[in-house]
């Protein structure tokens, strides 16, 4: 008969490498976020097709939009669709931004709409809409080059959940936790 020492032994035990197996999952979700600087190297600028821009990109959620500008010229504001299709910056406001470096985290699955409420910025193609997918989702590639590198992302994430599960169970296997 074991003792009540051994037993609490084994509970703490248990508990560590659970949050350890924990902590290790969300690292990997972090690793495959990405930061995207808005209209490439142009940045938020009036002369990017913002169109063509957010298509040749697959969002997940935890991504990162990076809008950078210069603030006395242009804004950054979050708006709804009808906002974003019609340029008119006074209804269906969500956030505005105006720091000339805008960090934005894509936290949920859906379209995020923006635009710049500078007088005729809009109208003139300045606003980019961006579908967000799930962080597993695997988006549909344009290139043939794309499905060796989302695979080999997802063959990752999926190797490094495969070691942790045996690693978790060497260290409990070994404990006699199980």
């Amino acid at each position: 008969m074991e003792g009540i020492g051994t037993h609490v032994f084994r509970c703490y035990s248990f508990l560590i490498i659970s949050i350890l197996f924990s902590i290790n999952l969300m690292w990997v979700e972090q690793v495959l976020s990405e930061t995207y600087k808005v209209g490439g190297d142009e940045g938020w600028s009036e002369s990017v097709d913002y169109f063509a821009w957010s298509e040749n990109h697959n969002f997940s959620v935890g991504d990162i939009l990076l809008f950078e500008y210069v603030k006395e010229e242009h804004n950054v504001m979050e708006v709804t669709e009808g906002t974003y299709k019609s340029c008119d910056g006074n209804s269906g406001l969500v956030r505005t931004y105006h720091s000339g470096s805008d960090q934005i985290t894509l936290t949920e699955t859906g379209n995020y709409w923006f635009i710049c409420s500078f007088p005729g910025h809009c109208l003139d193609g300045m606003k980019c809409g961006v579908q967000v997918e799930e962080v597993n989702a695997v988006p549909q590639p344009s290139t043939s080059i794309l499905p060796l590198e989302i695979n080999g992302i997802y063959r990752f994430q999926a190797s490094c959940r495969a070691w942790t599960c045996l690693l978790s169970f060497g260290i409990l296997h070994f404990f006699n936790l199980i």
